[in-house]
Parts: C-alpha cells; structure tokens; sequence
C-alpha cells in the first residue's frame, strides 16, 4: 500500500469527506478526487499538505506499509505510531 491507500484508511478513520478533506488541506475536492480515482502521483506540496491536514508528516503518509482494511484495528505494528494516533 502506498498514499492513496492510506488517504483512504485514513478518510474512513477519521469520518472525514473528501471534502472536508479537501478544505482541510487547502486543495480542491477534484485533485482529492483525482488522487483517490487515477493512478496519479502527486506532488510533494500537495502530500504535504493532506498529511498535515490528519496530522501526520508526509514521510508517515507515503509509507508502504500494507494496512488492514477499513474498519479494522490500526494498531502499532500496522502503521507508524503517528498515523495510528491520528485516527
């Protein structure tokens, strides 16, 4: 798993939209929409920015960890320790 994959462990954690998301990071709801819908990578500013908008550094974000499925325990030794205390 990689970044879009963890946008969307973290959206569903944190009950967020990808709106709300969006407005959070200072983004558009398209390029949200674009990441979680295309096989695009972007930009470092814009990981940046969604990390911060959960609360993580983007090295957290961008980690390729393989992460249990949405609605499933995240516990410590699925994810760093700062994306597991952000959910």
């Amino acid at each position: 798993m990689g970044f879009k994959e963890n946008v969307e462990v973290l959206l569903s954690r944190s009950h967020k939209s990808q709106r709300g998301l969006a407005v959070a990071a200072g983004i558009s709801s398209g390029t949200i929409s674009h990441i979680l819908s295309t096989p695009m990578s972007p930009t470092l500013a814009t990981v940046t920015r969604i990390a911060t908008a959960f609360g993580l550094d983007a090295a957290d974000i961008v980690r390729d960890k393989k992460l249990p499925a949405p609605g499933r325990d995240l516990g410590p030794h699925f994810i760093p320790q700062s994306i597991a205390e952000a959910i």
